[in-house]
């Protein structure tokens, strides 16, 4: 069996991940605290923005889209009528500094 850390608590870590590494992030969608999936928009532009649906079982994050913001976010409500327990979190990376935030 496996024990999966709870929503909550690997939000607030990635967070404070982001902090650390001067990222500006933001919390779009606050979804079940114990529960609920995790959706990463990671904006580096207006025409690239990757849409990425983290496993907080093995630490990884998959890739779904990369689109421009418009899509991103219509594709992200489409999720939300599906899952409204999900969470939605912004990565601002225009300026390149994510990459830290995605390896230990």
């Amino acid at each position: 069996m496996s024990v999966r850390l709870a929503t909550a608590v690997w939000v607030q870590a990635f967070l404070r991940r982001c902090d650390l590494a001067a990222v500006p992030v933001y919390v779009l969608r606050r979804g079940d605290a114990d529960a609920g999936e995790i959706w990463l928009k990671l904006v580096k532009g207006a025409d690239e923005v990757s849409i990425l649906q983290v496993s907080r079982e093995d630490h990884t994050s998959t890739v779904h889209k990369v689109l421009d913001e418009a899509e991103a976010d219509r594709h992200l409500a489409r999720q939300e009528t599906y899952d409204p327990d999900l969470w939605v979190i912004e990565i601002d990376d225009r300026a390149g500094r994510s990459d830290t935030l995605f390896h230990s």
